[in-house]
């Protein structure tokens, strides 16, 4: 429904299995509401070390959970990091669209000041 989606989902490309999408990513980042993971990053964190991960040239890829059971212990350990987005006590979780819009937005401010990508001046 996004301007421009359509591109994107004609190249989307499915496979049988997560390490399958995962096989040529450098960096595997998950995303977790888990209590009790040693070394989880803020969203800001998570965002630079994707964008000097990029910057290397190394693929990227952030996985995350169905917006009821989040990823399982097995999923996550595929994972060399973490992150968690805060939220309030009574809230566990965001959903799935605003978990994604949340850290793809911190990834986007994270290039932008390290000048991985052209600024265009344009704004929502």
């Amino acid at each position: 429904m996004a301007v421009g989606a359509g591109e994107l989902l004609e190249n989307t490309r499915l496979v049988p299995a997560l390490e399958d999408a995962l096989a040529e990513c450098g960096l595997v980042v998950g995303t977790s509401a888990r209590a009790g993971r040693a070394g989880v990053l803020s969203p800001r964190q998570a965002a630079r070390k994707i964008v000097e991960a990029c910057a290397r040239g190394e693929r990227v890829g952030i996985v995350f959970g169905d917006e009821r059971t989040g990823l399982r212990r097995r999923e996550l350990d595929r994972c060399a990091e973490t992150v968690r987005i805060p939220m309030v006590a009574n809230e566990p979780s965001l959903n799935l669209a605003q978990a994604v819009m949340v850290l793809l937005y911190e990834v986007l401010v994270e290039a932008l000041a390290s000048s991985a990508v052209p600024t265009g001046g344009a704004s929502a």
